[in-house]
């Protein structure tokens, strides 16, 4: 990783949900503002050099701006969010209403849990990892 030069979205590759959502993440990023890998192609020691492990790694997502600014879960997706024209007012509605950012993160956690689980019900083959 070079932080610095650009933005990270760190996901989960062996997860279904997680890979998928990876996929339709970059293929809305038309200016190239991030870079997605997989948490399982970064060695720890470079996790650790912005302060993150492979377990926190494996429990949500994570952006990690060109700042060296680290957000997980729910505060990076609405800060990958507020990079898309389209879902950039949706991303502020949730962030700056207390209730529907306390929603958003109930869900998060939700699908979260269950995410091999729900990578499993829709076929999605990246899922290897056990729940």
């Amino acid at each position: 990783m070079n932080v610095g030069t650009t933005n990270y979205l760190l996901f989960d590759g062996e997860c279904g949900v997680c890979a998928a959502f990876a996929r339709w993440a970059s293929r809305r990023d038309r200016h190239g503002q991030f870079t997605f890998l997989p948490y399982q192609a970064i060695p720890a020691e470079e996790l650790a050099s912005v302060g993150l492990t492979p377990k926190q790694c494996s429990q949500r997502l994570y952006i990690i701006t060109r700042r060296g600014r680290v957000l997980g879960g729910v505060f990076g997706l609405n800060a990958f969010l507020l990079h898309l024209p389209r879902w950039r007012f949706l991303a502020l509605f949730a962030v700056v209403v207390p209730p529907l950012l306390l929603l958003e993160m109930a869900l998060y956690a939700l699908i979260a849990t269950s995410r091999h689980r729900i990578s499993r019900w829709l076929g999605l083959e990246t899922c290897r990892t056990p729940s």
